[in-house]
């Protein structure tokens, strides 16, 4: 974006340039997000144990949604 070529585009321009810096820390926030779980699930992959109860966990929350317990 370039700067104002007349005073009274100065705010507009400010606001824009603010409304980008924005977007920028939003989205550079959200990859580092991002980058920290894709790291945190490679290092769980690993780990067979974590793996194996997640997916027993996983299936017990199936059984007790298609068979809900009858209290």
């Amino acid at each position: 974006m370039s700067p104002p070529l007349f005073a009274d585009d100065n705010s507009s321009y400010r606001r824009a340039a603010r409304r980008a810096e924005r977007e920028e820390r939003r989205r550079e926030e959200r990859r580092r997000e991002i980058l920290a779980t894709l790291r945190r699930l490679k290092e769980e992959a690993g780990d067979a144990a974590l793996v194996a109860e997640r997916e027993r966990a996983r299936r017990h929350a199936d059984l007790l949604e298609r068979y809900p317990p009858q209290w």
